[in-house]
């Protein structure tokens, strides 16, 4: 269903019969705001929307922070990656290629996949946008940020496990106004937005914002001497509302966003962590005297990681652990490490990369809401949504310092370039398209019960192509007559002489949800809430593949050189969810308002497929979160002070992660369980002093059971070094008996065996002439309990009793300002926002090497303005000391792939002026 004929369902449902007479109560799509009494002694009413109505925060019976788009400003919450620095137990991982992780109590997005699902789903004005650009975009002319926490599904069209972040646009409004912004900084930081409100009659008015922002790279890249990380964005939106009167009211939005940087994908600030690993001086008490013997048994970098250590990020890759190095040596092309003789450098913002990243974006969203008072008691709402995503992320990699013994004209990679170093890179580009129709009838009776209920349809089509180019196997390529696609990045069909994986996706859901409210009493109401989700999710069949040395396009049937997979794959789930509340708000002496709720919430997530492999892997299942909360909401001393309190336990089964592969990644489920605490609070001690704070502390722990387990890529022996050792082959890794192995070793040095055996070396080959025969290197490997055969690609390792990644056990933030009165008009307020961040480890394994270090971030703004004139001038610094400070990691492949960790930098601080006025 395309986005016109959206429009005429929605006009067939609503339109027809907006019309009559009687009032239109201004309830979802009234401007929820965040505002002080008149005395400005209180610390104000924030009128949010989180149950899809406008009530008080304080009188909402869920967990939920909301953000005015003046405390956006104060608090310089430029993104949505900020909002992290302000929501209790929320955290925010940059992710690679564009797929950032917003998570909420440990609930985010951990998997490598085209077919996944958010754990916090991302609306803008209640409609899913799960393409949105809320990580890279800068909020402008937004009325209001609101962050749920907890499952979500009974009111909003699409569930999420974890929670919500709703972006609340600002709408037309019957008079004219506007504003501009102009902003400019250190790192040749400008910025620029603004807005202009027109009415256009008694029935319409128009309201046409934009923005755009531009800073210089963070990174400086010693390769090519230029600056990586730069932004360069731009936004602009129009929305037309519709009120022909009192019982009617819709508005069309059409939004659009581009980027053409060297951002890298949202990345963040990102570099190399390696610990060279040049292969074992000895094995069980052999020497290992033999160059080209410890090459072959390196893993690249060291499986001890230490993203701390002082030569972690000068470590460089031995190259012979990576398969495109190791197949140069295996052909006779390269002796050793073409990466010996590579100078990386050690500074937080300094890299060496061959091809600068790209990161090439655009995205439109466009909108239509309608909202039809029926009666004085019931009302009728549409809301359809088109989101249209495009998107090309990449970078290259180290250039081997080491020459080829020859040269290659490769026209895949630096323009047709002869080459004589070995380089390489990867490049994603991503195709999105999602259109979403809800339909709502709400209900506001004068009696006890209400209700609302509605139907939700989502389609939504990805095509996602990642390829790894490569220089060697370009040579190959030619040397076997492939053809090579003279401009791969831009069209992402690449492959051919390189590695590729093409993921057509495709996903339709449809869905009922609604909720019932009963009071009991004056002071006790229950909610009770339903939803079943219908997901069905394709791989396309005919284009689904992944390709090495393969032709053009690799289409199925078509002859090919190498390795080429072909999975069509096809999931449906059917999953019932819904949630049970009950909300008490008694008279307390000691209070001037209190609620206490409490709360069952059952959650989903659809499964998905793992990636066309060598060997068929199962799909992965839905996450099902049963969520307890108890929660209290105060108001105190005449209305100065908020003090709010939540405690929460879930029971999460089948946990989503994704683990580095042969040629890919893999998803697997574990069960854990989560549960933690949170404070929030706004005090007013005097007028013009306002205080903020928030806290929260979550415990998350794996589960034990046959699904808690898994080969640990920094220890393929599960934890048997001992007795077992661990061989990395030309496209995997091999368990084998260390004693025996030592033997073979020992050899191979003496001309007993040839030095190719380690390269080629096959585990599971039990012939009576074979290696592993003749050592016995099987013997003492533990045998897979599920096969009945002994294991060789690694022995797995329990992880039960560790944290989930990505984690922090702890998160804080607190906040201050103070309004000076220069006179009547003009006001002076310096503000101060302190963020901490606890420990939190990067993989399953909690591998101590792997962990994040505390940390803690300061901002400060000094806001002068004009209240008279809509003037004012804000000076303000970023990030005060986190200047090369670690805040992520993701693992590298360890075992696998040999290839390095990747820490991320938090942004270096910055500084700079800006300038308002509104009109």
């Amino acid at each position: 269903m395309d986005f016109k004929r959206g429009l005429l369902l929605s006009g067939a449902i609503i339109g027809v019969c907006g019309f009559g007479g009687g009032a239109w109560a201004a309830d979802a799509q009234a401007a929820p705001t965040s505002t002080a009494a008149a005395d400005n002694n209180t610390v104000g009413d924030i009128v949010v929307v989180a149950e899809r109505k406008s009530e008080n925060l304080q009188q909402t019976p869920i967990a939920v922070s909301a953000l005015s788009a003046q405390d956006l400003k104060a608090q310089r919450i430029d993104t949505g990656a900020n909002l992290a620095s302000t929501v209790p137990n929320m955290s925010f991982q940059p992710g690679l290629y564009g797929k950032p992780d917003f998570a909420i109590r440990g609930i985010g997005y951990q998997l490598v996949t085209t077919a996944g699902d958010a754990g916090v789903a991302v609306h803008e004005n209640d409609a899913p946008v799960s393409s949105g650009r809320l990580a890279q975009a800068d909020f402008f002319d937004i009325n209001q940020v609101e962050v749920l926490r907890g499952p979500q599904g009974t009111l909003y069209g699409r569930n999420a496990t974890g929670g919500v972040i709703n972006i609340i646009t600002s709408k037309p409004v019957d008079k004219f106004a506007g504003a501009i912004t102009a902003e400019a900084g250190n790192y040749g930081t400008y910025k620029g937005n603004g807005f202009i409100n027109i009415p256009l009659g008694d029935m319409f008015a128009v309201r046409v914002a934009g923005d755009f922002s531009k800073h210089d790279g963070y990174q400086f890249n010693e390769f090519n001497g230029t600056r990586t990380n730069a932004q360069n964005i731009w936004a602009t939106r129009a929305t037309v509302s519709f009120t022909p009167n009192s019982k009617f009211h819709a508005y069309l939005m059409w939004e659009h966003f581009a980027e053409d940087d060297s951002g890298g994908g949202n990345a963040g600030v990102s570099t190399n962590s390696c610990i060279t690993d040049p292969g074992p001086s000895s094995i069980g008490g052999v020497a290992v005297t033999n160059a080209a013997v410890r090459n072959y048994l390196s893993f690249g970098c060291s499986l001890t990681p230490n993203i701390y250590a002082a030569g972690s990020r000068g470590g460089i890759l031995n190259g012979v652990g990576t398969f495109g190095n190791r197949l140069a040596v295996e052909n006779h092309l390269a002796a050793g490490n073409l990466f010996a003789n590579n100078v990386q450098p050690t500074g937080a913002y300094d890299v060496n990369i061959d091809v600068n990243p790209t990161n090439l974006t655009r995205n439109d969203l466009a909108q239509f809401s309608a909202e039809w008072d029926i009666t004085d008691s019931l009302k009728l709402s549409s809301l359809t949504t088109y989101d249209r995503d495009r998107s090309l992320y990449g970078a290259g990699g180290l250039r081997a310092a080491t020459p080829f013994p020859f040269t290659i004209t490769d026209p895949q990679i630096a323009g047709g370039q002869t080459l004589a170093n070995y380089t390489s890179g990867t490049f994603d580009r991503l195709f999105s398209e999602e259109y979403s129709e809800e339909v709502r009838l709400a209900s506001s009776f004068s009696g006890p019960v209400n209700f609302s209920v509605g139907a939700f349809y989502l389609h939504t089509h990805k095509n996602d192509a990642v390829f790894v180019f490569d220089n060697f196997n370009a040579f190959l390529g030619g040397f076997l007559g492939l053809p090579a696609d003279p401009n791969p990045r831009e069209t992402a069909n690449g492959g051919h002489a390189y590695f590729e994986s093409l993921n057509p996706y495709t996903l339709t859901s449809k869905a009922i949800f609604g909720e019932v409210y009963w009071n009991i009493t004056p002071d006790l109401k229950l909610t009770g809430g339903f939803r079943y989700t219908s997901d069905h999710k394709v791989f396309d069949a005919n284009t689904s593949a992944s390709n090495l040395l393969s032709p053009v396009g690799g289409p199925p049937g078509s002859p090919a050189f190498g390795i080429q997979f072909l999975t069509p794959q096809s999931l449906t789930f059917n999953e019932p969810t819904g949630r049970v509340n009950l909300d008490w708000t008694p008279k307390l002496s000691f209070t001037d308002a209190t609620l206490v709720y409490a709360s069952y919430s059952h959650g989903y997530k659809g499964g998905g497929f793992n990636p066309p492999n060598l060997i068929s892997v199962a799909p992965y299942a839905p996450e099902f979160v049963d969520a307890l909360e108890l929660g209290t909401k105060n108001t105190l001393l005449n209305h100065t002070l908020t003090l709010n309190l939540t405690g929460f336990y879930y029971d999460y089964k089948n946990y989503q992660f994704s683990q580095a592969a042969v040629f890919g990644t893999i998803t697997n489920n574990v069960n854990a369980r989560i549960w933690g605490l949170e404070f929030e609070s706004q005090w007013r001690p005097i007028g013009d002093l306002a205080l903020n704070a928030q806290v929260g502390y979550l415990n998350t722990r794996i589960k034990s059971g046959p699904t808690a387990q898994s080969i640990n890529q920094y220890d393929p022996t599960g934890g048997h070094m001992d007795t077992l050792y661990a061989v990395k082959t030309l496209t995997s890794q091999c368990i084998v008996n260390k004693a025996n192995f030592a033997t073979l070793v020992n050899d191979i040095q003496n001309g007993v065996e040839p030095v190719s055996v380690l390269a080629n070396l096959n585990c599971a080959d039990t012939s009576a002439g074979s290696i592993a025969t003749l050592y016995n290197l099987r013997a003492g490997v533990p045998v897979d309990p599920g096969t009945g055969l002994v294991e060789t690609g690694g022995v797995p390792e329990t992880f039960a009793g560790k944290r989930l990644p990505n984690t922090p056990d702890w998160t804080a933030a607190v906040g201050a300002q103070y309004a000076f009165h220069i006179n009547d008009s003009w006001r002076l307020t310096p503000r101060v926002d302190v963020r901490y961040t606890g420990g939190q480890y990067a993989d399953l394994f909690n591998t101590p090497g792997l962990y994040v270090k505390p940390y803690a971030s300061v901002n400060v703004t000094v806001t002068l303005a004009d209240l008279d004139n809509g003037f004012s001038a804000q000076a303000f610094a970023k990030n005060l000391g986190t200047q090369g400070t670690i805040v992520g990691a993701v693992p590298g492949g360890g075992a696998i792939t040999g290839s390095e960790n990747t820490i991320i930098i938090a942004d270096p601080t910055t500084y700079g002026i800006s300038l308002s006025k509104r009109f």
